[in-house]
């Protein structure tokens, strides 16, 4: 029996038209496990395309679909009513991700592709059809399945009205973003790159908060001498620490500490260890004690409470350092899309 996975990669892949390419197989997690060459569907081409394209001289094509054969014995098709097992499937996704990345990561070093990233299917479209020995289909069983899939897939769009369109050309002509703003910006866009985003988001909170202290400084009238002793002085082998400046030199401006606030606190805290596991070892995690890895889910909390340091901070500026804060603008959005009743058919093929 086979199980076909087909799945929809985030990037292309280009092969000549007439490139032989042999299917290679071995066992895992006991399946026989077959890979075949990447395929094309053109309903997934997300740009414009050359009217020609041609690799080492041959006629080319952009794939953008991966096909996976699993075989044993038996699938489980049951279908299942317990909300708890609807996400189970044979395959499970765990052995499905082990295997596609298996490629990914050969082909990325191979190529040295800085565009080919791990891949989760859950975050990407997807599709198995489960087949004879054969390759032909079941017949239609009660309480079984014959095919499943996902076409999960992530819109980026920004909503313009008339009311953002007029407040846009009302901003100062020396209008000019704070960097913190886009580092903080940068770091949500580059979800679900985790490592890159959390480094971003800690680096938008190292700029802010030196900013915002500096500020202070020159509102208290503290001694530019002084406060230079503070953050360079000569017998220390470093400046403070952000997490002084977010304590202590914070305190002392303010008489405010972001530890009075333990939810962002302790974001804050998971956010410097991620950052700094990540930038030493490569792994972002928030406990050095713990191997595991941060989870994408895990990550995008993380970033989202850090967005939420400065605005806590703000509060406790004096009027005239605190920042415009953006407006909430009122809008919808609604969408409807076809299914693609021709999926089967069309799934995985090579077209020119």
């Amino acid at each position: 029996m086979i199980a076909r996975v087909f799945i929809q990669i985030p990037f292309d892949i280009l092969i000549a038209v007439d490139e032989k390419f042999p299917i290679f197989s071995f066992e895992e997690s006991g399946y026989k496990i077959s890979w075949f060459p990447p395929g094309r569907d053109q309903r997934y081409v997300s740009h414009t395309e050359p009217l020609t394209i041609k690799l080492n001289g041959k006629d080319a094509i952009f794939c953008n679909i991966i096909r996976i054969d699993f075989q044993k014995e038996e699938f489980d098709r049951t279908v299942y009513t317990d909300p708890t097992k609807m996400n189970e499937y044979d395959p499970s996704f765990e052995v499905i991700n082990k295997v596609l990345n298996y490629f990914l990561i050969r082909l990325r070093h191979l190529t040295n592709a800085n565009q080919i990233h791990l891949i989760d299917i859950l975050s990407c479209q997807w599709r198995i059809a489960y087949l004879k020995d054969d390759g032909t289909e079941f017949p239609e069983e009660k309480g079984k399945f014959r095919a499943k899939g996902s076409y999960k897939f992530e819109l980026k769009y920004v909503s313009l009205n008339s009311e953002i369109w007029n407040d846009i050309f009302k901003l100062p002509s020396d209008f000019g973003s704070q960097y913190w703003v886009d580092l903080l910006l940068d770091g949500l866009d580059e979800l679900p790159e985790i490592g890159p985003s959390i480094v971003l988001t800690f680096t938008a909170l190292e700029v802010f908060i030196a900013k915002i202290l500096n500020q202070l400084a020159t509102k208290e009238k503290i001694s530019p001498e002084f406060w230079e002793w503070i953050n360079r002085r000569p017998d220390w082998t470093h400046e403070p620490s952000v997490e002084e400046q977010y304590d202590i030199l914070l305190k002392i401006l303010t008489g405010h500490t972001l530890k009075e606030d333990e939810k962002l606190w302790n974001a804050f805290q998971n956010l410097k260890t991620a950052r700094n596991t990540f930038v030493h070892e490569g792994v972002a995690r928030i406990s050095r004690k713990s191997q595991k890895p941060l989870e994408d889910h895990e990550a995008r909390k993380l970033i989202i409470l850090a967005n939420e340091i400065p605005l806590k901070i703000r509060e406790w500026l004096p009027k005239d350092i605190q920042w415009e804060l953006r407006k909430n603008y009122s809008t919808s959005c609604e969408a409807i899309w076809p299914l693609f009743k021709d999926q089967e058919k069309n799934e995985g093929k090579t077209d020119k």
